[in-house]
């Protein structure tokens, strides 16, 4: 099974508003983003994201 690549907070971001999600608040290092069918999710908007926490 291939490594998940290491991924930042801002690179995950990006990829989530190519999907149309749009950030619709920030506190600290959380991020909230909305789908525009209206389903929301939660991103970390840290430096690294190991594959620990993307299983």
């Amino acid at each position: 099974m291939p490594k998940i690549p290491a991924l930042t907070g801002k690179e995950i971001i990006r990829l989530l508003e190519r999907i149309d999600f749009q950030v619709i608040r920030q506190k600290g290092s959380h991020v909230r983003m909305r789908l525009t069918i209206k389903a929301n999710i939660n991103a970390f908007n840290e430096n690294i994201l190991d594959s620990f926490f993307i299983k």
